[in-house]
């Protein structure tokens, strides 16, 4: 794959990856929490912020909820 390929691949916008993961908590508490990934690279994201680009790989994503 030549570099220019893979520049347009990382600029085209992409859905981060959502996994649930259940959190014990003091006393006998469980939390459900969302947590979110880069789909190249798999770095962990801020749903608060939702940046624009992965800070790590540089991926762009696409924050939109498309229903």
């Amino acid at each position: 794959m030549n570099k220019y390929k893979k520049l347009a691949e990382k600029a085209t916008p992409q859905k981060p990856f959502e996994r649930r993961e259940v959190f014990e908590s003091y006393p006998r508490d469980q939390r459900v929490v969302t947590v979110y990934l880069c789909p190249r690279c798999g770095t962990s994201l801020s749903s608060f912020d939702r940046p624009n680009y992965c800070e790590n790989c540089g991926q762009a994503l696409d924050w939109r909820d498309d229903q």
